[in-house]
């Protein structure tokens, strides 16, 4: 049941009144009631910074899309769906569930690029796969914004209502100011250069056997940050970067990062995919950036790499859709890279599609491997460490709607240590030393943090 306010938008503390007033007398009154969410409009506010000014004692969640047409925040946990099973499966649990909620429920959350593998002990607070609806949530659709309370069939706990009355007591009185951007030291990378390019070696040789057409080899750094380094602050300095913009907060623990690659985006039977492979770096000036777009586009390693995944997309695509079209092949520039990119635009044949198509794209091979079954446990064997979410899934999911990224150019932050994830995609033509070079460009998207 969605109960939404009528009063015109008002600024964020006039808002907050009158949620909390709300939910005082909902809270008073409940018995046995179904899922309620009471909404609030809100004039100006800054979603990522309401992120930042709530305990960190309790979950959050942020995204913002690409095009920064869509953005919303939550804290605390209203419900959640731990994984399990395999990816259509627990999809499937998620979606049927959230039919039952009010509109305008979002849920935050994701999986791991491998959910059946074991997780280390870095990973704890995330587990293999998780979604869950914030109890107070916030967020932009277009131009209008809104500020809302999440209470599930069951109600909250009572402790949660005493913090959600003092927190909306407060909301929008004080603006906390941005600090600036933390300073971090790299403490090391695993592999190290000289184990890379012995991996390298091994992997090149398995595709000239026939053994996979291309593998993507992974690359943890390791950053002692600054005392009070705050991801959310840092992303507040990377809005407008054509990436999408994603931070789970679990326990102790933050994934984040600037994707710039979408598993699946669904708008009702409407989805959209996209292939991302090959790098060059942004040139100093118009002119060799130029050339270094011409070079991607001209690099038969880098096509050749590109057309796996192409590949691999429009073959997955077919079977769930009605159609499929495959749009131009072209460079994507950011702020300090450039790939070649193709987008997917299809028509799913019906609603479950979904969840059995997100389940089949993942992982494609612009983040683990290209043949036969995607035994993901060569990648395990190759790497010897836990990926976790690294190239698995970052978004929301609503009603007919939802962003999937994929969880690359990502971190994974608990207090001051940081480890930072890159990889590389490696196929016949490849050279470890270019490749360990292309690990570098990628982690310069973070190099005003790193010294």
């Amino acid at each position: 049941m969605l109960k939404k306010s009528r009063t015109p938008r008002a600024p964020l503390s006039e808002a907050a009144d009158a949620l909390r007033e709300r939910a005082q007398a909902f809270h008073g009154s409940r018995s046995g009631a179904p899922w309620v969410r009471l909404e609030e409009p809100v004039g100006e506010a800054s979603i990522l910074g309401l992120v930042r000014q709530l305990p960190a004692h309790r979950e959050g969640v942020y995204w913002c899309d690409r095009d920064h047409h869509g953005e919303w925040g939550g804290w605390g946990v209203a419900r959640e769906w731990a994984f399990t099973g395999d990816v259509p499966t627990f999809l499937k649990t998620v979606l049927h569930d959230l039919d039952r909620a009010p509109e305008g429920v979002r849920l935050g959350g994701g999986w791991a690029m491998d959910p059946g593998a074991s997780r280390d002990a870095s990973w704890g607070d995330f587990g293999s796969g998780l979604f869950w609806a914030p109890v107070l949530e916030w967020g932009r659709r277009g131009k209008e914004a809104y500020l809302a309370l999440n209470v599930p069939e069951g109600g909250l706990e009572a402790g949660l209502w005493g913090e959600l009355d003092g927190i909306l007591g407060q909301l929008g009185r004080a603006d906390s100011p941005l600090p600036g951007i933390p300073q971090g030291k790299v403490v090391d990378h695993h592999p190290d250069e000289a184990q890379w390019l012995a991996r390298v070696e091994d992997v090149l040789g398995e595709i000239q056997r026939g053994t996979y057409r291309k593998i993507v080899l992974a690359r943890k750094t390791r950053v002692e940050m600054d005392e009070g380094a705050d991801p959310a602050s840092y992303l507040a300095t990377r809005m407008h970067s054509g990436l999408d913009v994603f931070f789970l907060r679990r326990g102790g623990s933050v994934f984040w990062g600037l994707s710039p690659e979408r598993l699946i985006s669904r708008n009702h039977d409407q989805i959209w995919s996209e292939a991302l492979a090959g790098t060059r770096p942004r040139g100093a000036n118009a002119g060799e950036d130029k050339k270094l777009e011409r070079e991607l586009l001209g690099s038969e390693k880098d096509r050749r790499e590109q057309d796996l995944v192409r590949e691999f997309i429009e073959g997955t695509m077919g079977p769930w859709c009605s159609r499929v079209q495959t749009g131009i092949t072209q460079v994507r520039k950011f702020r300090s890279i450039q790939h070649l990119y193709t987008p997917f635009q299809g028509q799913l044949k019906e609603a479950d599609a979904f969840a059995d198509l997100a389940g089949a794209l993942h992982p494609t091979p612009a983040v683990a491997i290209f043949e036969r079954g995607r035994r993901l446990d060569l990648i395990r064997d190759l790497e010897g460490f836990d990926r976790g979410w690294y190239g698995g899934v970052a978004g929301w999911l609503g009603k007919g709607q939802g962003e999937l990224a994929v969880g690359i150019r990502s971190c994974l932050s608990r207090g001051a240590s940081w480890t930072f994830w890159t990889g590389a995609g490696i196929v016949d033509g490849s050279h470890g030393h270019r490749e360990w070079h292309e690990l570098d460009q990628k982690l310069a998207a973070y190099g005003d943090l790193l010294s």
